[in-house]
């Protein structure tokens, strides 16, 4: 709504839950890289590194 990461962006994510936030953020990574091209060449890498970057990610939340 603020037209970048401002006081708005910065209230509405302190309200969120941070492991739905997370696991949104990743499923759209996840449909990001299906949409392209070289998804079948390079596909499995991709998702590998989403799915690790998103249980690092949950684990972080869950010690703040």
């Amino acid at each position: 709504p603020d037209g970048s990461v401002g006081p708005m962006s910065t209230a509405a994510l302190g309200k969120a839950d941070p492991s739905h936030l997370i696991k949104a953020f990743s499923d759209g990574r996840r449909s990001f890289y299906r949409a392209l091209a070289q998804f079948p060449r390079y596909g499995h890498g991709w998702l590998s590194r989403v799915d690790t970057i998103e249980q690092a990610a949950l684990k972080m939340a869950a010690v703040a």
